[in-house]
């Protein structure tokens, strides 16, 4: 998350799913079921935090958690994510929860549609914490490295090197320039040019590939493509292509593993009312009329 297009990533996705409640479908008429821990978690966390969390879960990790809690009939009358760092998967199969197991129908289980940006992007997201680090130390060195030359036989003592050196470090580093002095019999040698454009573009192609890990559009990434003159984008076109190929590749796990038999009755499935995304304001055909 100290990586500004993964936060960015993670933002884009969070706010887009988070908000939209959950609802329960039951038979071919879509006529909603009453399942109210769907939408309320009777706790200290809310159902978007629940949600929020959730995809946080999926995007790094590949899994996630609920445990829930049933009545006599073993309906589920609440869930709660369970935090990531609490539980764990033993190789047999068995989920272990603070190292006790989980007992049978206490948890659900939910995967990601892959295995998580920590596993797959481990590779980007190692080179995209170096390009930070990067631009930081240009940032506060901008001008390319230094090498203080002895040019004479004229020994400095150690400490007259490390003063030296410091004091050029200082004056590399100050904001108002980057002037320094050196001894008759020390010459300073520059080594490399600055080359801004290299962390420019490698940070937008960071972005790049943050999002195509996770199936989110350039363009909502903040990121620019190299396109042909007749290529060109609309907002619309984005939203399109976010709602089209985006959200399903991230809602149908959830929808899917929350529709099975052992989370809802069968016959009933879960599915996220995305009505306010596909609904658009009628566009008016008249002038405002004040009363």
């Amino acid at each position: 998350m100290t990586i500004p297009a993964v936060a960015k990533a993670r933002q884009i996705l969070v706010s887009t799913i988070a908000k939209y409640p959950l609802v329960a479908l039951d038979g071919a008429d879509d006529v909603t079921a009453s399942h109210a821990w769907l939408q309320a978690t009777d706790g200290e966390v809310s159902p978007w935090h629940r949600m929020a969390w959730t995809i946080d879960d999926l995007i790094f990790f590949g899994w996630s958690l609920w445990g829930v809690e049933r009545d006599a009939n073993g309906e589920i009358v609440k869930a709660d994510r369970c935090p990531i760092e609490r539980w764990k998967i033993d190789p047999d199969g068995t989920i272990r929860i603070d190292d006790v197991a989980a007992e049978e129908g206490s948890v659900i289980l939910i995967p990601a549609p892959f295995e998580g940006l920590l596993a797959v992007g481990s590779r980007t997201l190692k080179g995209g914490a170096k390009l930070e680090a990067s631009w930081v130390g240009k940032a506060t060195n901008p001008i390319p490295a230094i090498e203080l030359h002895a040019t004479t036989d004229d020994p400095l003592e150690y400490d007259e090197v490390t003063a030296l050196v410091q004091a050029w470090a200082d004056a590399r580093s100050d904001v108002n320039g980057a002037i320094a002095f050196t001894p008759h019999n020390v010459q300073a040698i520059a080594h490399g040019s600055a080359e801004p454009s290299l962390l420019i573009e490698g940070r937008n192609f960071l972005r790049i590939d943050v999002g195509a890990f996770l199936g989110i559009p350039a363009a909502l990434m903040d990121a620019s493509l190299s396109t042909a003159s007749l290529t060109y984008s609309t907002q619309e076109g984005q939203r399109n292509e976010f709602a089209d190929f985006t959200l399903p590749y991230w809602l149908e796990p959830i929808q899917q593993r929350l529709s099975l038999d052992d989370v809802v009755p069968s016959g009933q499935r879960v599915r996220f009312d995305l009505t306010d995304l596909y609904t658009n304001p009628p566009t008016a055909t008249s002038p405002e009329v004040l009363d």
